[in-house]
């Protein structure tokens, strides 16, 4: 999580940390970007963890846990970048709202 662009909010800037009750121990966690790792900086860019990430715990949100579709981001982690972007074309075509 490096030098970011963009992400802006709902509430117009960065706002700040909810709570840090969500533990990064497993993969598939979602949590929200920080704005160079300061505290109440949080912004409307997301992660998804691929691995157990204890050192996101206490800086980071986690908020919630990917429950179905894992297999899928972990495939797209494998898609080859160039300087943190694909490579080529990746797009989502048909996707539906969880209910």
């Amino acid at each position: 999580l490096s030098k970011l662009s963009g992400g802006q909010s709902i509430y117009n800037s960065e706002f700040e940390d909810e709570n840090f009750i969500v533990k990064h121990n497993i993969d598939g966690i979602v949590g929200m970007v920080k704005n160079k790792n300061m505290p109440h900086t949080n912004l409307s860019q997301f992660y998804i963890t691929l691995s157990p990430l204890s050192q996101f715990d206490g800086l980071f949100i986690g908020f919630g846990r990917v429950i179905k579709g894992m297999r899928l981001i972990k495939r797209l982690s494998e898609v080859e970048t160039y300087l943190q972007r694909p490579v080529n074309k990746i797009e989502i075509i048909s996707c539906g709202q969880y209910k």
